[in-house]
Parts: C-alpha cells; structure tokens; sequence
C-alpha cells in the first residue's frame, strides 16, 4: 500500500478506493482462464484511465480491488468504468 502523496498543478491529494464486487448468489465463477483474463482486463482498463492498482485479489466468489485515482474522477465513475 502506498501512502505517497501525489500532485496536480494546484493540490496534493492521495484518494485511494477498496471496490469489492460479487456474482449474484455469491456463486463461485471467478476460476482457471476467468480469473486470469479478468486481471488482464482490469490492468488494461486501469492504465487507460490512470488509475493505481495498488492491490488486487480475485476470488472464485468476489473480487476485492484497491486502486489510486486522481481527485477529479468521481468513485461512481471509477466503479462504471471498471465494471
């Protein structure tokens, strides 16, 4: 976990998010070739949008995600960009 401070040309700021994410019943899907392909997926989508994967554990039932992200994106977009 990182706890440097990050800057823009007018603040410092440090906004992390632990997203966690489950299939419907908790059913255990997430395994083999999905668990992998869903890292890659996740990395790919984070680099375009530069958020901070700061770290990530895929589950075969849940997803927990924690990831660093520039003050102007708001959380609800972060977790509609990611999903």
């Amino acid at each position: 976990m990182s706890n440097d401070y990050k800057s823009l040309s007018h603040c410092r700021y440090l906004v992390q998010y632990h997203l966690v994410w489950c299939p419907k019943f908790r059913f255990e899907v997430i395994k083999g070739d999905i668990e992998q392909s869903l890292k890659n997926i996740l990395a790919k989508v984070c680099n375009k949008y530069q958020y901070e994967i700061l770290e990530l554990e895929v589950m075969p039932d849940h997803i927990h995600i924690f990831l660093s992200a520039k003050p102007t994106a708001a959380p609800t977009d972060i977790v509609r960009t990611l999903k």
